[in-house]
């Protein structure tokens, strides 16, 4: 017994229809693929066969025009293997047709982080080649991705640059960082936050990181905070003020 008829049998234990299973995995019927795909959602094991079924038809589909042909089918089952799937569409095709597709896969895989971190860092690479453009991609995913690559190459400039980006989970990532790797060049834009930021997740970083930098500059700021609705920020801004004898 081969591969695919070991899937065909597999799946028919689990209840599918064995026409179904043959026309999908010997004949590469769309539809029949689709109605598999759809029948093992409602199987005691089928996100494992699932997963099992993706990773054989992406072996399969080794041409660019086959691959792009049932990507759309792929991708909608949120199988493990998305990221290979990602990395093979980027490979194998002109970027015009990979790029959109891939798009939706991020999208589509926000139940799962770690797939979607994967996919986005492969997007990132292959797309922005780790340009600061990445920063300002449709996808926060992407933009996720971009400034946590960033911080871990501990561009500084970069990442101070990331402090304006309209998504505040990217602000946040370059606000704690600017303490954590003591910046002290970003200080001046740190003060400017303090002043505009709204995202209590965000000006925490910026309170904390003003304080660990010894940010005299930062005090008008800081004490136009003190009386926050937010019991944490007024927590955090206390500790800072503490902090703020000198400006480095």
């Amino acid at each position: 017994m081969n591969l695919t008829e070991a899937l065909i049998q597999t799946c028919v234990t689990q209840g599918i229809s064995h026409d179904v299973a043959e026309s999908a995995l010997m004949a590469d019927d769309r539809f029949a693929i689709k109605c598999l795909f759809d029948e093992l959602t409602h199987v005691e094991y089928g996100h494992s066969l699932v997963d099992k079924i993706v990773l054989y038809l992406m072996r399969k589909l080794d041409s660019e025009d086959r691959l792009f042909e049932f990507a759309d089918l792929l991708v909608q089952t949120k199988s493990n293997h998305l990221p290979k799937l990602a990395e093979m569409l980027i490979c194998h095709g002109p970027m015009e047709r990979a790029v959109p597709i891939v798009r939706t896969m991020i999208h589509a895989d926000e139940h799962n982080q770690a797939d979607q971190k994967s996919i986005a860092r492969t997007f990132l690479e292959a797309v922005y080649h780790y340009s600061t453009d990445a920063l300002r991609d449709e996808n926060l995913a992407v933009r996720i991705e971009a400034v946590r690559y960033f911080r871990d190459q501990q561009n500084d400039e970069n990442v101070i640059d990331a402090l304006e980006n309209e998504a505040s989970e990217v602000r946040s990532i370059a606000a704690w960082y600017m303490g954590q790797r003591k910046v002290y060049q970003s200080v001046y834009r740190l003060c400017i936050r303090l002043g505009q930021e709204a995202d209590v997740e965000v000006l925490r970083g910026l309170i904390w990181s003003v304080g660990v930098l010894k940010a005299s500059c930062a005090k008008p700021y800081l004490e136009g905070l003190q009386d926050h609705e937010s019991e944490d920020i007024r927590s955090d801004v206390q500790q800072a003020l503490q902090h703020l004898s000198y400006f480095p």
